[in-house]
């Protein structure tokens, strides 16, 4: 049964709040702050990619870019910039960055033909009142 957008979102946004309340509660010593930034850092980039496997395992995850972009999974819980490239359309951010990057994955496409704009968005359940639909 797929899963809402929005549940997706509020689940993600659980994970990782989930992940940096566990790390802020340890008996541990406290390390220098600038340590613990990036062990709580690495801590959420692993949960994150975790939750990015999950939601392509469901085949809402169809990135044009490798490594695949975050930008869609944080801000939409899903990525369509590959229907959408495919289609002529805009892609997010992180992709347009992948492919002006060197990192596009589609066949025959070229970075410089890739549409993509900072305040990309799917539209529907956005909170930023995006108005691209797919």
């Amino acid at each position: 049964m797929p899963v809402s957008r929005r549940v997706r979102t509020l689940f993600i946004f659980m994970v990782l709040s989930g992940v940096l309340f566990i790390g802020s509660c340890t008996q541990e010593p406290t390390p220098e702050p600038q340590q613990a930034a990036v062990a709580t850092l690495e801590q959420v980039k692993g949960e994150l990619q975790k939750v990015k496997m999950a939601v392509a395992n469901e085949g809402d995850y169809l990135c044009c870019v490798e490594p695949a972009c975050d930008w869609c999974l944080l801000k939409e819980g899903e990525c369509t910039c590959r229907i959408n490239l495919e289609e002529g359309e805009e892609v997010c951010a992180g992709c347009g960055l992948g492919w002006h990057n060197g990192n596009g994955i589609i066949d025959g496409v070229k970075a410089g033909d890739v549409k993509w704009n900072i305040s990309h968005s799917h539209g529907e359940d956005n909170d930023a009142g995006g108005d691209h639909a797919h």
